[in-house]
């Protein structure tokens, strides 16, 4: 394994010990440590855990500050210009790790300053940027989710699932409570079999969490 200079891979040592098996099985904390070998020592890494599926995998998200060598080589990996992200505060890759295959290209997101909205202007070029391409496509839509956001609503990150299939656009919502997000969710023109999947959704993690 190549390690890069100030590699991420001691920082998952170091917490591996402390991961049950049976979130992070050791297979696929193997491949967690072979991807974490290739990144830079990050600020932000979570670990995404699918368990409801025949098979246990573990996905990896890293991040950091745009403005910051470890956020550079970030951007250097996803292939996202240093200078088309001057609005976002933070840029995250988060790699699915399924199967038996290497990780694949990663999703990028870029993430904002949650004390202010984000502009739909400011929302539509960043999502192109990172698309390589206009957002014609998903222009309306990103529209509404931008100029739709109230006082108790804010974008936080927003971004392009690469390694997927025709490579679907991501905006991340954060909610003061459940019926914001419920509000929200009807204002941007969510279909209605959408509606009552988030209302479920919602109605089963919110005793739960602390913020949405």
């Amino acid at each position: 394994m190549e390690l890069t200079a100030a590699s991420l891979l001691p920082a998952i040592d170091g917490v591996a010990g402390m991961l049950p098996p049976a979130l992070v099985p050791p297979l696929q904390l193997a491949r967690v440590r072979a991807l974490a070998g290739t990144l830079p020592f990050v600020s932000f890494v979570l670990f995404e855990c699918h368990l409801a599926v025949r098979a246990p995998r573990t996905d990896l998200s890293v991040g950091c500050r745009t403005q910051t060598p470890a956020g550079a080589a970030l951007l250097r990996i996803a292939g996202v210009r240093a200078d088309a992200l001057r609005a976002a505060e933070t840029v995250l890759l988060e790699y699915d790790l399924d199967g038996d295959a290497p990780a694949g290209v990663p999703a990028v997101f870029a993430g904002f300053n949650a004390a202010e909205p984000v502009a739909p202007g400011v929302l539509l070029a960043v999502v192109s940027e990172l698309r390589r391409a206009p957002a014609s496509d998903s222009t309306e839509m990103l529209h509404r989710c931008a100029a739709s956001l109230g006082a108790e609503l804010r974008i936080t990150h927003a971004g392009v699932m690469a390694g997927r299939a025709a490579a679907p656009v991501r905006v991340n919502v954060r909610a003061t409570d459940a019926d914001a997000l419920r509000r929200y969710a009807a204002a941007i023109g969510m279909a209605p079999p959408r509606l009552a999947a988030l209302d479920a959704l919602l109605g089963d993690v919110q005793p739960f969490v602390q913020r949405l």
